[in-house]
C-alpha cells in the first residue's frame, strides 16, 4: 500500500506532537574525560565536557570521571536511567579496543561485566577512536550503544565527539521530528553527518564511520541506513532495524514537556514501538486496515496526555 503524502505528513507531525519527555528520577550521566595526551586535546575534550554539562545541567544528575575505578563506583551507585559518555582517546591493537583513561584504559568486557545488573535503560556514548568492537560487547536488551567508528581498525583521531557536542547548540538542525527534544539518535545522526561533511570540506577519504545498536543484536547501523529518523528498511535487509528505542532517549528534553509516571512512560514508549513497527509494514496491508490500528494507536497515546 503507497501511503499518501499528505496522511503520512500529519500522522507523524500527530506522533511529534504527542511525544514529550518523561520526568521522574533524573537519569544518571557519568561523563568520562579520557587521557588527553597532550594539550591540545586537553583543551578541547575539557570544553567538550563543559558543553556536555551546561547543556543537560537540568535533566541529568551530572557526574565527571576520570578514571577507571570512579567510573566502576558510580555505575555500581547509579539507581536511574544511565548515560556514560566516553571523551577521549581509543586504540586497538588487533584484538582489543581500549579507551584511554588516566592510569588502566577502560575495555568493553569490563563494562559489560560492570552493567550486568542494571535493570533500567543504559545509553552509552564511545566518542573515541577504534570503538567500533563495543558495539558487538556491550550491546544488550534494555542498552543502546554508539561508537565514533564502525571497527578497531578506525585509529585516527575521530572527530564525531566534536561534532556530537555541537548538535545542543545546533539542536532545531538536529531534531528531526521537531518534537522539541534532542534524542540519542539525533545527536547520532546529526553528529553522524557533520563528520561526513567536514571530510567532504577537507577533501580527504573519510576514516571514520559511528554506528549505533539499540536492538541488543549487536551489529549496529550507520547513519546512511536512515531516512531522516526512520531505519531505511531497504538498506538493513534481514538486520533488526536500529533507532526505535534511541528516539525515545531524550537527551535535551523539550521544553514543553509534562511529567510521567515510569509505569506511563514504559506504556507509552510500548505504544510507539508499536506505532513504528506498524508503519514498516504499511505496505503489507490494505489502506483502510492500516489506518483503523494508526488511528486506535494514536487515540491510545493522546490519553497520556491533555
Amino acid at each position: 500500500m503507497k501511503i499518501p503524502p499528505m496522511h503520512t505528513i500529519a500522522i507523524l507531525l500527530l506522533l511529534a506532537t504527542l511525544r514529550v519527555s518523561a520526568q521522574g528520577t533524573l537519569p544518571t550521566l557519568l561523563l568520562t574525560l579520557g587521557a588527553p595526551g597532550n594539550e591540545e586535546y586537553a583543551k578541547l575534550f575539557d570544553q567538550q565536557l563543559k558543553d556536555w554539562q551546561t547543556a543537560t545541567a537540568d535533566d541529568f544528575s551530572f557526574h565527571a570521571i576520570t578514571n577507571k575505578s570512579s567510573l566502576q563506583q558510580s555505575i555500581h551507585e547509579a539507581t536511574s536511567d544511565l548515560w556514560i559518555v566516553l571523551l577521549g582517546h581509543g586504540t586497538f591493537d588487533g584484538k582489543h579496543a581500549r579507551f584511554n583513561l588516566r592510569g588502566p584504559d577502560l575495555g568493553p568486557e569490563e563494562l559489560n561485566e560492570w552493567l550486568k545488573t542494571k535493570t533500567n535503560q543504559v545509553v552509552i556514548i564511545n566518542c573515541s577512536a577504534a570503538s567500533g568492537p563495543f558495539i558487538k560487547t556491550l550491546a544488550a536488551p534494555g542498552r543502546t550503544v554508539i561508537t565514533a567508528t564502525r571497527s578497531g581498525m578506525e585509529t585516527s583521531f575521530s572527530h564525531f565527539g566534536t561534532f556530537a557536542t555541537q548538535s545542543f547548540s545546533k539542536r532545531k538542525t538536529a531534531d528531526l521530528d521537531k518534537d522539541g527534544a534532542l534524542s540519542a539518535l539525533e545527536v547520532f545522526l546529526y553528529a553522524s553527518r557533520r563528520v561526513r561533511e567536514f571530510y567532504e570540506a577537507d577533501g580527504r577519504i573519510q576514516t571514520e564511520t559511528a554506528l549505533i545498536d539499540d536492538t541488543g543484536d549487536g551489529k549496529g547501523m550507520q547513519a546512511d541506513w536512515f531516512i531522516g529518523s526512520r531505519p531505511n528498511l531497504l538498506k538493513i535487509k534481514h538486520n533488526q532495524p536500529d533507532g526505535y528505542r534511541a528516539i525515545q532517549q531524550p537527551l535535551l528534553a523539550a521544553t514543553n514537556k509534562e511529567s510521567l509516571s515510569p509505569e506511563d512512560r514504559k506504556r507509552r514508549d510500548t505504544l510507539e514501538q508499536k506505532l513504528f513497527t506498524l508503519r514498516d509494514r504499511a505496505e503489507e496491508l490494505d489502506e483502510e486496515t492500516y489506518f483503523e490500528q494508526v488511528e486506535d494507536l494514536l487515540m491510545q497515546l493522546g490519553e497520556f496526555y491533555p
